[in-house]
């Protein structure tokens, strides 16, 4: 699949829109680069910005509507000033005068300082947003205040610093931004100085988590409650400890749970050597107590259902095909297997807590331990949910790294059965299959969708290990 490769060696499909004929240049980092330093100069004049690194995190493509960017851009401004800055750019359809005059833009916004919250490009047509601002989430600007976070602490101490007494203070604090999803969520990252008046000191890392509804509350509540779990502190299953929940502003804070990417480490030490560790046996059995944790309230996740999935699927795959033509007969058949294949499927006899997106990209390693993170879907469902999602991840190691195909078969073996002996209900392998299919579709829609600002996989490969388990679900059910 042809791609650009940009500045920061990341990948991006290669993508035309004959509605967005700008397309192409937003999404070539070398050239997005200039555009920011002549808009820059234009916008900002006379402070001497200079834009050193740019990089694409993010990338929403809806072909003929719009196309979604978020930026990272570094560099200096003035003599000695440095600038780190994320910004959200809106291609558009529409005429771009009237889209603004529609618009009721603020002059200047909270944490924004001197930047203009929101501007229009007319040179690409694209409407500019500056984090923190976000109509969505208007807290952002406040969470990003020294002066909040410092009053905040000060004010919540017993709760986010329970060792400590009130001769304790909040001293010198670092804002870092962690994870920005425009419109939806943010992750900020506090790094807190703490001392007292005889000189002792003490340093928090937090995390701020802030949601575009009262969702957090529920987040917050159902986390809250798996951390004071004997589940969530024997050492099989860890959770970053939640500390406090700010109402007025969808956020809630979290303690840092020290360690790195499942995904980063299996890169750093080698995926061969690191699954054949207890590494996956650790992951079935802390899935397994997680999903038998008996949690109260719980929400139910309607698009973990059947019918759900199943109508998901078939919108991407017609998506995929209008992406990419040629894999309409790799394609074309798996619809009407799924809606036969679901009609026979029972999962109403298994109903379990469920984290609903449990995959490597939710899960921290340390030697010694393993957190699972990002409750944002924890609800009521069928477990085989969550294993086959893993699962899904776990395969596409072999989809984007050539992970040997009869050594992954032989590691997801392993798994199930590390998996099947923890919990009461059965693996059944024709569910687990349906699930999986259409996590791999997901994976190929989301490249395409998303134009893969970090990862490309391989579709070839991805529909050939499609197709196998494909053959999986279409073997006959055993009575």
């Amino acid at each position: 699949m042809a791609g650009v490769k940009n500045n920061n060696n990341s990948e991006i499909i290669a993508c035309t829109d004959d509605t967005m004929p700008n397309l192409p240049i937003a999404l070539n980092t070398d050239l997005m680069s200039k555009h920011f330093q002549n808009l820059f100069d234009r916008e900002y004049p006379g402070e001497e910005m200079v834009v050193e690194n740019l990089q694409i995190t993010r990338v929403y493509h809806k072909p003929e509507k719009r196309c979604g960017i978020t930026y990272h851009l570094a560099g200096k401004r003035g003599a000695g000033e440095t600038f780190d800055q994320w910004f959200y750019a809106v291609m558009i359809r529409k005429n771009l005068s009237k889209f603004m005059e529609k618009s009721d833009v603020p002059d200047t916004w909270p944490g924004c300082g001197s930047w203009r919250p929101m501007l229009a490009w007319d040179d690409l047509n694209i409407v500019l947003y500056t984090f923190p601002y976000d109509p969505r989430m208007p807290y952002l600007g406040e969470l990003m205040s020294k002066d909040f976070i410092r009053q905040t602490v000060d004010n919540h101490l017993p709760e986010i610093f329970p060792d400590a007494d009130n001769e304790w203070q909040c001293g010198a604090i670092d804002i870092q931004k962690f994870k920005y999803r425009p419109k939806k969520n943010c992750v900020l990252r506090y790094q807190i100085a703490m001392h007292d008046k005889n000189g002792n000191t003490e340093n928090l890392s937090l995390f701020s988590k802030t949601y575009n509804s009262p969702h957090s509350q529920y987040v917050y509540r159902v986390l809250k409650s798996l951390y004071n779990a004997t589940s969530a502190n024997n050492g099989i299953l860890s959770v970053p400890e939640p500390l406090l929940h700010l109402d007025n502003a969808n956020s809630y804070w979290m303690k840092e749970w020290q360690g790195e990417k499942l995904r980063m480490a299996g890169e750093r030490i080698g995926w061969e050597k690191m699954l054949n560790t207890d590494l996956l046996a650790r992951i079935a059995h802390m899935l397994g107590e997680l999903q038998t944790s008996k949690l109260e309230n719980l929400h139910d996740k309607p698009d973990t259902e059947i019918d759900a999935i199943i109508k998901r699927s078939c919108e991407e795959i017609n998506d995929i095909i209008g992406f990419q033509p040629a894999l309409k007969p790799a394609l074309s058949r798996i619809p009407a297997l799924l809606t036969t294949a679901g009609k026979s499927l029972d999962t109403t006899y298994r109903r379990s807590t469920i984290h609903g997106t449990f995959k490597m990209a939710q899960i921290l390693y340390r030697e010694d331990a393993l957190a699972v993170i990002d409750f944002d879907a924890i609800s009521e469902g069928d477990p085989l949910y969550d294993v086959a999602e893993f699962l899904a991840s776990l395969i596409n190691l072999r989809i984007t790294d050539n992970f040997p195909a009869a050594i992954m078969q032989e590691k997801i073996e392993e798994f199930l059965r590390e998996y099947q002996a923890v919990v009461p209900w059965e693996c059944d392998s024709r569910c687990i299959s349906f699930y999986l299919i259409t996590f791999l579709l997901g994976k190929i829609h989301s490249t395409l969708k998303r134009l893969n600002t970090k990862r490309t996989i391989n579709i070839a490969n991805a529909c050939e290990v499609i197709n196998e388990w494909m053959a999986v679900l279409e073997t006959p059910e055993v009575v």
